[in-house]
């Protein structure tokens, strides 16, 4: 293990019989994860520093690649008047990695550990469970 990484504690699906149910919260204070029908199983994992690694991740293999990127967005919490901009940051930055020809950014979900800032600016608690997105 590198000093760029850690242990940690995840929860994995358990396979059953039935379906589970994700119910997303509606943001704020109280934001908590709510799955029904489901088990999961605790695993402690190691979490690498991908900056810290000798060979880069690639789209192709990892399924992620980190870029530096200098904003403009002063403020992720308040997007309200930077919107537009910011979806043309994110169409400058992420079309020519992906060859892509159009960039549709469909969900703004903001999350937050902190239930201070998740009652200020009605965001989502952290994810609680090994997911991918999209």
């Amino acid at each position: 293990m590198s000093e760029h990484s850690i242990r940690a504690v995840v929860h994995y699906l358990i396979p059953g019989d039935g379906k589970p149910i994700y119910y997303a919260s509606v943001g704020g204070a109280d934001a908590q994860l709510n799955i029904s029908n489901a088990e999961f199983e605790e695993r402690v994992v190691s979490i690498n520093d991908a900056r810290d690694q000798s060979i880069p991740a690639s789209l192709d293999k990892e399924g992620f690649s980190l870029r530096s990127h200098d904003s403009e967005i002063s403020d992720f919490y308040e997007l309200a008047d930077q919107q537009q901009r910011y979806e043309e940051e994110l169409r400058d930055l992420v079309l020519p990695l992906v060859g892509g020809s159009n960039l549709l950014v469909f969900d703004h979900t903001l999350r937050s550990d902190s239930a201070a800032i998740r009652s200020q600016y009605n965001t989502r608690e952290p994810a609680a469970v090994v997911h991918n997105d999209y």
